[in-house]
């Protein structure tokens, strides 16, 4: 499954999609920016994972803005 704007996650919400992908047997993959709005409820699960030995990617160069035109 992919998880967009997986910065606003909450600890209980992240705790939710893990649990039931899990179950299901389903791969996540986490888009976000952790610099970005956090969560309303409690926790920044997605900035914990990547601090913590997550697999992360990271896009340098932003192309949306360029017009060759």
């Amino acid at each position: 499954w992919l998880i967009d704007e997986s910065g606003m996650i909450s600890r209980k919400q992240m705790l939710k999609i893990m649990n039931h992908a899990d179950r299901t047997g389903a791969r996540l993959v986490f888009v976000g920016d952790k610099g970005q709005n956090s969560a309303i409820s409690a926790g920044s699960p997605f900035k914990f994972m990547q601090q913590n030995g997550a697999t992360t990617h990271r896009i340098e160069e932003i192309v949306r803005q360029n017009n060759p035109v």
